[in-house]
């Protein structure tokens, strides 16, 4: 059922009421995010990537105490949290679609399902 929804959604207008992407879009670009990663970085390999978006996250939590006024780990707001976060997105993408071949959104969809789900998290993780 899982993929007959995310089918429907995919075939939905691109754009929502408030110009926001829809799922349709996020494939497109997952993809178009590949593509550059393919064409900018060719040697990357998964492990690089991996740690890539470790580094990132540490640049949103550096943005973020920034904010705050606290002392970060750079003593610079680089991008902003929303910018750093863009940036962890795009590295995760590129993780999931180059590497594993399959789309974040359907990963993050079943996922929240299961998190929606009463009991099933915990049930989910004693099949891990």
């Amino acid at each position: 059922m899982m993929t007959d929804l995310t089918d429907i959604f995919r075939k939905t207008i691109a754009v929502d009421y408030y110009g926001r992407l829809r799922d349709s879009e996020i494939t497109t670009l997952q993809k178009r995010v590949v593509r550059w990663h393919k064409d900018r970085f060719p040697e990357a390999e998964a492990h690089h990537v991996a740690l890539k978006a470790m580094a990132e996250l540490g640049e949103v939590a550096d943005s973020f105490l920034h904010d705050e006024g606290v002392n970060s780990a750079t003593g610079e707001a680089g991008d902003g949290v929303l910018g750093e976060a863009a940036d962890v997105v795009i590295v995760l993408m590129t993780l999931v679609g180059r590497w594993m071949g399959d789309d974040l959104l359907t990963a993050v969809e079943k996922k929240l399902s299961i998190l929606e789900t009463p009991g099933a998290h915990k049930a989910s993780r004693r099949e891990s």
